[in-house]
């Protein structure tokens, strides 16, 4: 090759070298000033949007940050749902007393189903009600005389029948009830007293005839003694007109009402209401005359407390039960209501074993009524009877 063959090959490779080098430099250029402006016009989301994934492969959710609606108690067991989250519901229960007869003492005890919940308020009448609450059950207790009651609830658990309300036999869902009732008028302040000690109270039928409007004295209850009873939270009822048992009579027994009426109305408690009737020598006579004072509607009185069945123990869930030669009979206020005087005449352990038997049913879910009754002058043998009833029961009634 001669020497200027060989040179114009070198002049020709550096010409288009350079030239090769400028241009690719220019599509760099050119590229890179478009492509900044092509990426800045696209959004985050655009790159997935444009991923076509096959139906077969499974692709995870993008990672969200819970609510707290997403936040499931068995899978966060700590943790505490915000206020927005948790349930705020109120529930209202209505009573209907239209049917109900005249009477002072109205209190019902309510069980509501709320569930298991974090915040509780139950009012009525605009005031707050005390309130008992089971979270194992949830479930919330409360006795009122209002007609409509508020349950506010927060926080809430689905399982559970919302407002579902029932009645319980007793007040204040006790297991058994124990009353007890004096007759007479006469030698009784003794044997009240020792309810009063231990806070209890009872009933004191009065023979009409013998009440006296002014006379206060220790030895009979009197009109003054009658307001200190009713306004202390004694019951009153009547024990017939007559002192010797002859006043089988409708009119005697209308008599009776009227003067006790009259002596409520000027006493301390006015809206007191007498509803209850002793059978004076337990004479099963005035049983009908009562119902028929009763059936007129002239009268707030409702029931005959006493007949001959000394033993007679109300089963309120209104079934009979016999067991140990003790009967419970469903309560019913057409039929007379027993009144047990073993206190009176039985050793002391007969009288617990009769308040031990209804206990124990008690206990056992049957809600019993046990009553009894005394005269005056029995303080000593009914001493042994409260303190046992107090010191085994406990002091309010526990059960």
């Amino acid at each position: 090759m001669s020497k200027r063959v060989f040179y114009f090959l070198i002049g020709f490779l550096l010409v288009g070298g350079l030239g090769m080098m400028f241009l690719i430099m220019a599509v760099i250029g050119y590229l890179d000033g478009h492509l900044e402006q092509w990426f800045d016009s696209r959004t985050v989301a655009e790159p997935f949007a444009m991923v076509e994934t096959p139906v077969s492969t499974a692709v995870p959710p993008p990672t969200l940050t819970p609510t707290p609606e997403l936040i499931q108690p068995t899978i966060l067991p700590t943790a505490v749902a915000t206020e927005e989250a948790r349930k705020s519901v109120q529930v209202m229960v209505t009573i209907d007393r239209s049917n109900l007869p005249d009477l002072y003492y109205t209190a019902l005890t309510l069980k509501t189903e709320v569930g298991r919940v974090d915040e509780i308020r139950v009012t009525a009448d605009g005031s707050e009600l005390p309130f008992l609450y089971d979270p194992e059950v949830g479930i919330v207790q409360y006795t009122t005389d209002a007609s409509e009651i508020f349950i506010d609830v927060l926080g809430g658990d689905d399982d559970f029948v919302l407002g579902l309300t029932e009645k319980t036999f007793l007040r204040d869902d006790k297991q058994w009830a124990w009353s007890h009732g004096f007759d007479d008028n006469v030698f009784l302040f003794e044997g009240i007293d020792l309810f009063v000690q231990k806070g209890w109270r009872g009933s004191v039928f009065l023979i009409g005839e013998i009440i006296d409007e002014e006379r206060d004295e220790d030895w009979i209850v009197d009109q003054p003694a009658v307001n200190r009873l009713l306004a202390d939270g004694w019951s009153i009822g009547s024990h017939g007109w007559l002192a010797d048992c002859t006043d089988k009579e409708r009119s005697y027994l209308e008599q009776s009402f009227d003067l006790l009426a009259d002596i409520v109305a000027l006493s301390p408690v006015p809206e007191y209401k007498v509803i209850n009737f002793a059978a004076p020598c337990f004479f099963d006579e005035y049983h009908p005359l009562v119902l028929a004072i009763r059936d007129s509607g002239e009268r707030t009185v409702l029931f005959n407390e006493s007949q001959n069945q000394f033993y007679q123990i109300m089963n309120v869930a209104a079934a009979e039960i016999e067991t140990e030669e003790r009967l419970a009979v469903p309560l019913d206020l057409d039929l007379p209501i027993g009144r047990d005087f073993a206190v009176e005449f039985e050793p002391q352990e007969v009288v617990q074993a009769n308040i031990d038997w209804a206990a124990a049913l008690g206990a056992d879910g049957v809600p019993l009524w046990y009553n009894s009754g005394s005269h005056g002058s029995q303080e000593e043998n009914l001493a042994p009877m409260i303190d046992y009833v107090y010191d085994t029961y406990g002091p309010a009634g526990r059960n």
